[in-house]
């Protein structure tokens, strides 16, 4: 599973990938995660190839935005926010 999280801080991202680390190596491992961090600005070409898409807290009112755009590019794409 291809996870992009994406933020307006590089804190934030670093914050909610290590929640996701933090789970047990055979759950990692079942579930074959890799995950990749983008700011805003830069996740255009990074949303085609990711499964899940996790948008943080810090981009508030924007994060509806960015999740429209990023389904109109990726259909099969889950977002969370």
């Amino acid at each position: 599973m291809n996870i992009l999280i994406i933020d307006s801080t590089s804190e934030s991202q670093a914050a909610i990938a290590s929640r996701i680390r933090s789970l047990s190596s055979e759950e990692l491992d079942a579930m074959d995660i890799t995950l990749q961090l983008s700011h805003p600005a830069h996740f255009d070409e990074k949303v085609l190839d990711c499964d899940l898409l996790i948008l943080g807290p810090e981009l508030d009112s924007f994060a509806h935005q960015l999740s429209l755009k990023a389904s109109e590019a990726n259909k099969d794409l889950s977002i969370l926010r």
